[in-house]
């Protein structure tokens, strides 16, 4: 991991610094670049410059000066942008799971240079959003913006994170411990209308390679929504579906993950 100093706190990313296209990936909520392991050492993907930052709060990033400001989506967002522009990413293919897909999505608009975008786990919200229509019913969602969580609770999210019965992979435990506690709930807290965008509408005009990709298993986000969308620029006009995997495909199925991240590169660039 290496370090940089954006409005005052310490950002820890990974950068494997190699010549090729770059391509950012950003995580979840309560998560962290580690949760991209199988992609940053993955041979088949080592062609790339491969980079993935920890959201303030969570893995080795530094806790937020602001937490009230730093812990929402413009918040991230601001964070990504700064980030980009400090290492000159302006070009890449941007890769935004869960939360972090919400963020690159919202972003897009000022990522003007970027040549593609990944997101998976992250429902495009309308304006106003229907959550009820994006996700599907689990009694965890109030722990994604709890800060206090105990063991049990820790658990019981992390198991929402996979499909169902199956060993959680210690990476999401070990990452949602470790995720500033306050971080959670002002992300809940920062959740209103002045903060959320329609994401239904910026994925329509996007107007850049895009593809969707989605754990057949995921837990949480309703398959069937996604394939409602309309989105003219989205790779082979269909959603991705990763077998075998919940809500973190990345790590449940990373074979695969990887052979249609590959693909849609290929195709793109």
């Amino acid at each position: 991991m290496e370090y940089i100093s954006i409005t005052n706190q310490k950002i820890a990313y990974f950068d494997d610094k190699a010549d090729g296209q770059p391509l950012v990936f950003v995580h979840g909520n309560s998560l962290s670049s580690a949760t991209f392991k199988h992609q940053l050492k993955d041979q088949t993907l080592n062609k790339y410059r491969l980079i993935a930052l920890d959201l303030p709060g969570h893995g080795d990033s530094s806790q937020a000066e602001e937490p009230e400001k730093t812990y929402s989506i413009p918040g991230f967002i601001s964070v990504l942008l700064e980030f980009v522009n400090k290492l000159n990413l302006h070009n890449a293919v941007f890769v935004g799971h869960s939360l972090g897909g919400h963020i690159i999505l919202d972003a897009s608009t000022r990522l003007i240079s970027a040549k593609g975008f990944v997101i998976f786990g992250t429902p495009p919200l309308g304006f106003p959003p229907d959550m009820g229509k994006y996700f599907l019913p689990n009694p965890v969602f109030p722990l994604a913006y709890k800060p206090d969580l105990t063991t049990n609770e820790i658990n019981d999210l992390a198991s929402a994170f996979v499909k169902k019965d199956i060993e959680v992979p210690d990476v999401i435990i070990k990452d949602i411990r470790r995720t500033h506690q306050e971080m959670r709930a002002f992300l809940g807290a920062s959740l209103i209308p002045e903060n959320l965008v329609n994401e239904v509408k910026i994925i329509e005009d996007i107007g850049k390679p895009v593809t969707i990709f989605h754990g057949k298993n995921d837990q949480l986000v309703n398959g069937e929504y996604l394939k409602e969308l309309n989105i003219p620029t989205l790779w082979q006009n269909e959603i991705k579906t990763i077998p075998d995997s919940g809500h973190c495909p990345q790590l449940e199925n990373p074979k695969e993950f990887n052979l249609k991240l590959n693909e849609f590169l290929d195709q793109i660039l």
